[in-house]
């Protein structure tokens, strides 16, 4: 996120030059510093992917669980699937370089 100060035009209010008794308003908000703004990207970041991995990983314990209470047979297409678009995905990227 990029913070720029408040420079545009305002027309309808009185020029602050003006003696009309306006006095104009201080803009005294200051932008997050580089170093906050790094750390809470690292911080939103990390907490994104921990969440990521968490669900992940627990979603494929579940799966795995699944196909090894069925038998033999599952885990054997499952496993046949996953290592063919592994090894296709594999093959583009090759490729495409």
């Amino acid at each position: 996120m990029l913070y720029f100060p408040n420079h545009s035009a305002n027309f309808i209010s009185p020029s602050p030059n003006a003696s009309h008794g306006v006095l104009p308003s201080s803009d005294t908000q200051r932008a997050p510093s580089l170093r906050n703004r790094a750390g809470l990207a690292c911080l939103t970041h990390a907490t994104r992917d921990f969440a990521g991995q968490t669900v992940g990983r627990l979603l494929g314990l579940g799966v795995y669980s699944l196909l090894s209470t069925l038998g033999e047979t599952p885990m054997r297409v499952v496993s046949g699937i996953v290592g063919a678009g592994a090894g296709a995905r594999l093959s583009y990227m090759i490729a495409r370089e």
